[in-house]
């Protein structure tokens, strides 16, 4: 049997509540994945329940937990999944970005624009939104290029369905 080191509940609770709050916040001001409110919603879970976990009260059992993460970024469930080593999940710092964030923030940026270009015209404001929009973009590929080297590779000779490589 594998030596296995325990992870204090103290720990677990520190970890899961400063994730929670991250990516979870009680106005849609605060520019986080989702609120309290909508993720009640989503989950089925009551509201209260919600706060409780934000404020560090208790912890979610295992059907909640498998809610929550379902509807909050992958980064969350990477920083549960990292106390334990699971499917080598490496803790990330916060503002991190991984591979794939950054390639579905650039697939957005570029959806943005076609979606304005659909009548043929850019507008001056379509085009402001488009030039932020490509700022925010940059931010977010330097930080992904910053831990590229993190990336792991997929083996080279991966088999497609049917044996075409």
């Amino acid at each position: 049997m594998p030596n296995i080191t325990p992870i204090a509940h103290e720990t677990v609770q520190a970890v899961f509540t400063a994730a929670f709050r991250r990516h979870v916040g009680s106005y849609d001001a605060e520019n986080k994945a989702i609120t309290i409110a909508d993720l009640s919603k989503a989950t089925r879970i009551k509201r209260r329940t919600l706060e409780a976990y934000r404020d560090g009260e208790t912890l979610p059992g295992m059907v909640n937990l498998i809610a929550i993460m379902a509807h909050l970024p992958a980064t969350f469930a990477n920083e549960i999944h990292a106390l334990a080593g699971i499917g080598k999940a490496e803790k990330l710092s916060p503002g991190a970005v991984t591979i794939h964030q950054a390639m579905a923030h650039a697939s957005a940026v570029l959806a943005q624009h076609a979606d304005h270009m659909a009548d043929g015209i850019l507008d001056h404001r379509e085009a402001k939104k488009d030039l932020d929009a490509m700022t925010h973009l940059q931010e977010t590929l330097q930080n992904a290029i910053a831990t590229v080297d993190k990336v792991h590779q997929f083996p080279a000779a991966r088999k497609r369905a049917g044996g075409a490589a």
